[in-house]
């Protein structure tokens, strides 16, 4: 090969790689330009959308079973009158002859679900269910959908998202009735036919005090009222700290 047709070999070679080079970098370009859209577009308008949806849900399913334990608290945990009546409006957890006990779980997931359609309404859950100090609840699938995506090949994005919940309570229902249920029992038994007033004031456990959580003893006709403070506090809906507060009466008649 003489000089001239090496150099316009390579003059040939140089144009090529050029435009190689060329098309490569344009296309890279424009990939990245487009991911770059697509991810950002994604995170902010779909992404980020559920799961502030879910996080706010989740803040007022809480708040709501907060406020269902403060008001199931009121009433001795029963949602109306209990089977053994009242007594200065609490609720009787024992007659001379029998336990009353409120089925309290049931009575505070029955709330639950009632403030659930009070407060979301449009929004569908089953199998709503207490898990230690957790609430729990299947929800239904939502989607988030554009119909104007700035994507040339696509028409459109729809984002599903599951919206069933776990949101920590802080206390345990189950555990604190149960523990609500084996005090009343013992004392019932130390201070049936005894002295009432000494013996209830004796026996009793210290966070048991007597009606509104004050010191001073309340009986009527054998039936002492009581209100137990939780060591668990919870949100009021006023926005305020607060000790859960369980209010009953027991009835200290002999049979």
């Amino acid at each position: 090969m003489n000089k001239k047709g090496s150099l316009f070999h390579w003059i040939i070679f140089g144009i090529v790689a050029a435009l190689g080079l060329f098309v490569l970098l344009t296309t890279d370009i424009k990939v990245k330009s487009l991911e770059g859209e697509w991810q950002f577009n994604f995170l902010e308008t779909y992404y980020l959308n559920a799961e502030a949806d879910l996080l706010k849900t989740d803040q007022e399913i809480k708040s709501l079973g907060w406020e269902a334990m403060l008001e199931l608290g009121e009433t001795g945990g029963s949602i109306s009158e209990g089977k053994c009546g009242k007594v200065e409006g609490y609720n009787l957890w024992s007659t001379a002859d029998d336990w009353c006990w409120p089925d309290m779980e049931n009575n505070f997931l029955a709330k639950v679900k009632s403030k659930l359609k009070q407060k979301l309404p449009g929004r569908s859950y089953s199998g709503i269910q207490i898990d230690g100090e957790d609430l729990v609840g299947d929800g239904e699938e939502r989607s988030i959908v554009s119909s104007s995506f700035n994507i040339p090949f696509l028409d459109y994005v729809k984002y599903t998202y599951d919206t069933s919940f776990r949101v920590p309570l802080g206390f345990d229902l189950k555990q604190e009735y149960k523990g609500l249920r084996a005090e009343a029992t013992k004392l019932m038994d130390k201070c049936e036919g005894h002295g009432l007033e000494e013996c209830v004031t004796e026996k009793k456990d210290k966070s048991w005090k007597f009606k509104d959580c004050a010191e001073e003893y309340v009986e009527e006709r054998s039936k002492v009222l009581f209100c137990v403070e939780s060591k668990h506090k919870v949100w009021s809906k006023e926005g305020t700290l607060v000790p859960i507060k369980y209010k009953f009466a027991l009835d200290f008649t002999s049979p």
